[in-house]
């Protein structure tokens, strides 16, 4: 019996070890989690490159907003040192805006920026004002995540992307964290991130999502929950700001973010055991919102995960067991099936009508298209006005992938209002202050109807009102009846001296029949009825009142490709105008009026180089004081005061030198000098010039939320200058 004990104890034995040797320890889940942190949140990328250099495996991964962009971007197959170069390659300024490169916005966007209006605006609905609910609906960062996410593939849970993935946002309404798995991925990285106040938040499952940091900044319970064993959390922290830094309602508001950030850090810290490793990046004082330098901190979280090495060592794999673990994580990629259809989701959609949209989109289905084709079309969409953002999702079904494209109607619409300002001065009595207005009423019809109203008030005060009726189909024409009302007050320089004050007054009626031939490009045929008057308030006794009728017919065309309508560095600008008043249609004198002019920009990195000309010539015997033509102000002969020389021919050409650089801690700081020339023939306001008149300056400028604000000084010959200081461009 005991020879029978020890023969069944032996077998026992010998089975034991086999199943050991067959089924080894299971490796422990490890799950990554990366708190948020803006700009700084960059850093997560270094801490990417040390795990894939140690060999350390990533089961799962969870992110809270900028820590959910890595995250995804990690769990979608983006290797380390892609995500590095892609990061580098980021041009913040227009990825970090709503406004699409100014190129591809449409010419209405266009036409205001050059009257000086700046491109924020309120709505109104049912007599009601209305604000968007943040600075910034994210329409180019979000397409950024899109092209992140492109090589994923169809996906409809986060758990068949490379790495299981989680995404934590606040849920605005009762305040509780909500846990994205499914659905697109860049829009749950968009909701992550979206910092109230900055950035408006995001509709996913009928809830108004914000940044997550709110209630999980730093998510460790989530990965847990997924069934990680083991916590590598990197924690960036979010410092608070010191006393004297908290002077103004925006530092107060961050630092209320701050506090309720660490509070809840704090608990997820707590929740950490000893097997978990805790990686702290030391970013000292970088900035949230420096993402032109976030690059920087790379190596920062790279040295912070070196710091830990030791902790991290034993999670290690193999060099084979690595490969094979990176090439399961490979095989999870989902393939990406070829685009064959393309359909507009209308959801969204309260006034604008669906075959705008088509008529907009130009990307048709089975067209192979890019992603910066994709892009273009998304924007052309977008600039519009009509939508606070324009994204875009693949589905896949039994017919293959669809291209889903996905506007989203502006709820403070359909009636917008700008503002802006226009100021100047030259510090020797002639100034002047304009407010400007311009309203837009969109969708009063089904057919596209829109009511378009510019007012301003100051130096010139002024108002007109103009229908823009689209001619239906896709045709790019529109008819535009409008009304106009003028009355401005102005020197009369007569031997480069004031000698008298005026105050001109028009009063118009029109109609203009207009092509869009592109985003860049305007056609306009129209005609004028009206009357004018110019009275004499101070000044010589020679200068009577005189009044006459308006009958003008009149020509339009303008191409503006400037990627910045104030400092650009590419692109070019044309226009040709002319107007015609015969007595036929109502003129009082007949005369014939034509100008054009072209720039043309280029630039060296910093550096940005433009050229410009114009010409202008007047035909008739008694010309009208209204249509002459100016030279004198800045860029226009600069060391002469504005419309020093009035007469009824031109020419003018100048050359402009610009530096953008970063200055006291402005990032948008200009500087440089013009050289011009310029003259006027036919001279009415005093000496005939013999030759043409050299001038230049020099000026330095910083963007502001009213425009760029410039100070130059301008020289010309025989001593002339002027000094300058305004908003905008002149």
């Amino acid at each position: 019996m005991r020879a029978f004990h020890a023969s069944v104890f032996l077998l026992l034995a010998v089975f034991h070890a086999t199943v050991l040797a067959a089924d080894p320890p299971r490796r422990p889940k490890i799950g990554l989690v990366l708190s948020g942190g803006g700009a700084r949140g960059v850093a997560h990328i270094g801490v990417l490159k040390v795990l894939e250099d140690m060999r350390i495996p990533v089961d799962y991964v969870v992110g809270t907003s900028m820590g959910s962009i890595v995250a995804g971007a990690y769990a979608m197959g983006n290797r380390p040192d892609e995500l590095e170069k892609r990061i580098a390659a980021v041009e913040w300024n227009n990825v970090l805006t709503d406004s699409p490169p100014r190129l591809e916005r449409s010419t209405y966007a266009k036409a205001t920026e050059r009257k000086n209006i700046v491109s924020g605006e309120i709505g109104f609905s049912d007599a009601e004002m209305r604000l968007p609910r943040g600075l910034n609906y994210g329409q180019q960062i979000e397409f950024f995540f899109n092209t992140l996410a492109a090589r994923t593939g169809d996906v409809t849970h986060f758990d068949e992307l490379d790495i299981p993935f989680r995404a934590i946002a606040t849920d605005i309404e009762n305040g509780k964290m909500v846990v994205l798995e499914r659905g697109g991925i860049a829009r749950a990285m968009r909701a992550s991130m979206s910092v109230p106040g900055v950035f408006a938040p995001v509709e996913i499952d009928d809830r108004a999502l914000l940044d997550g940091g709110l209630v999980r900044n730093l998510p460790v319970d989530v990965a847990r929950s997924m069934g990680a064993d083991i916590i590598i959390a990197v924690n960036l922290g979010t410092p608070l700001l010191k006393r004297d830094k908290i002077v103004s309602a925006f530092g107060v508001g961050q630092q209320m973010l701050n506090i309720l950030t660490e509070q809840n850090v704090e608990a997820s810290l707590r929740e950490l055991t000893a097997k978990d490793v805790l990686i702290l990046p030391q970013l000292g004082d970088f900035s949230a919102a420096d993402f032109e330098n976030s690059a920087r901190t790379i190596d920062m979280g790279e040295a912070a995960a070196r710091v830990v090495a030791d902790r991290l060592a034993p999670l290690a794999l193999s060099e084979a067991d690595f490969k094979a673990h990176l090439a399961a994580r490979a095989a999870r990629h989902p393939a990406v099936v070829k685009v064959n259809s393309v359909r507009i989701d209308t959801k969204q959609l309260k006034n604008v009508s669906e075959s705008f949209i088509n008529r907009k989109f130009s990307i048709k289905p089975g067209q192979a298209f890019s992603t910066a084709e994709l892009h273009a079309n998304m924007n052309s969409l977008y600039s519009t006005g009509d939508f606070e953002n324009v994204t875009h999702r693949f589905e896949h079904g039994p017919d293959g992938r669809t291209l889903v494209i996905e506007p989203v109607e502006k709820e403070w619409g359909p009636n917008y209002l700008q503002a802006g300002v226009r100021l100047s001065t030259d510090l020797a009595g002639e100034s002047d202050f304009t407010i400007l207005l311009a309203h837009r009423g969109k969708w009063l019809t089904r057919s596209g109807l829109e009511w378009r109203n510019t007012v301003s008030l100051g130096q010139v005060n002024s108002f007109t009102s103009q229908l823009y009726q689209p001619l239906g189909g896709e045709s790019r024409w529109y008819v535009a009846p409008s009304l106009r009302f003028s009355q401005n007050k102005d020197n009369l320089i007569i031997n480069d001296k004031a000698v008298a004050t005026y105050s001109a007054k028009q009063a118009s009626i029109g109609i203009d029949l207009v092509n869009h031939v592109d985003d860049d490009s305007t056609f306009k045929v129209g005609l004028e009825r009206g009357t004018e008057r110019s009275d004499p308030s101070i000044g010589v006794s020679q200068l009577t009142t005189e009044k006459s009728q308006i009958g003008v017919v009149k020509f339009e065309y303008v191409q503006d490709r400037l990627d910045d309508w104030v400092f650009p560095s590419t692109g070019n600008y044309s226009f040709v105008n002319a107007r015609i008043a015969p007595t036929s249609v109502g003129a009082t004198v007949e005369y014939k009026r034509l100008e054009m002019g072209h720039e043309m920009a280029w630039n060296r990195g910093p550096h940005r180089f433009s050229v410009a000309g114009r010409a202008g010539h007047l035909w008739g015997d008694d010309l009208p004081l209204m249509e002459l033509f100016s030279l004198g102000g800045f860029l226009n002969l600069s060391g002469y005061q504005a419309r020093q020389f009035l007469g009824g021919d031109y020419l003018f050409g100048r050359g402009v030198y610009t530096r953008k650089m970063t200055l006291l801690g402005m990032r948008s700081v200009y500087l440089g000098g013009s050289v011009e020339l310029g003259k006027m023939t036919r001279r009415l306001n005093g000496d005939q010039m013999e030759r043409a008149q050299f001038a230049g300056s020099m000026f330095g400028a910083v963007n502001t939320a009213l425009g760029p604000f410039t100070v130059a000084v301008g020289v010309g010959e025989r001593g002339n200058q002027t000094f300058y200081l305004f908003f905008g461009k002149p």
